[in-house]
């Protein structure tokens, strides 16, 4: 029901909507869809979202990784400077930048206008930014299928699906990793570095 009343209130337009309160019926129908999804860990839906009683989730791994990498051994053997980083976090949002540009669409789509090759991947169980939404913003860009949606595969076994796009000039490879979150080498690593080294060497996947 809010993801029908969500289209009719919120007229297509889903960004923004906290600042602009003369729309509360959009605020609410995107505030209770949310709250729906919370429960669920959202880079891999089919992993578990941590809560206190657990010994193990997916983000215990970052902290692992954290511990290990801030490791004076370990900074040692990567020979970091002493320093030059007081530590390493996993996503570093303390950098000196502001997010003052709401898309980057226009830039991609005059890309499409030189002869360029691009790779674009994602995991399959990413709700963060989803292969639907992904494949959506490729067919923004107006370019034509050149090569059918099909499986591909490593030792014989599906890896995920992949389709190409071309305008003659602009040459974009999309696939989907099975299995993977929203960091796809983070869960599918063999999978992903083969799909690298493919393209890399222009061969099909």
């Amino acid at each position: 029901m809010n993801l029908q009343s969500a289209k009719l209130n919120c007229n297509g337009s889903y960004e923004n909507v906290d600042v602009d309160i003369t729309n509360v019926k959009c605020a609410r129908n995107l505030r209770a869809i949310k709250n729906n999804f919370d429960p669920l860990f959202t880079p891999h839906v089919l992993r578990p979202k941590c809560v206190s009683h657990q010994t193990w989730c997916q983000e215990s791994m970052y902290y692992l990784l954290e511990n290990w990498a801030n490791d004076i051994q370990v900074r040692a053997a990567l020979h970091i400077q002493e320093g030059t980083i007081s530590s390493w976090i996993r996503c570093n949002k303390t950098l000196a930048y502001e997010y003052n540009v709401e898309s980057t669409f226009g830039y991609h789509q005059k890309l499409t206008q030189d002869y360029i090759r691009a790779l674009i991947y994602g995991g399959d169980q990413d709700m963060i930014i989803s292969f639907v939404g992904t494949l959506e913003w490729i067919n923004m860009l107006n370019v034509s299928i050149s090569d059918d949606w099909r499986p591909w595969f490593v030792h014989g076994q599906v890896a995920g699906y992949t389709t190409k796009f071309s305008n003659d000039k602009y040459h974009v490879t999309y696939a989907t990793v099975k299995g993977a979150g929203h960091t796809a080498p983070e869960y599918k690593p063999f999978e992903c570095f083969n799909m690298f080294l493919k393209w890399l060497a222009m061969l099909p996947l």
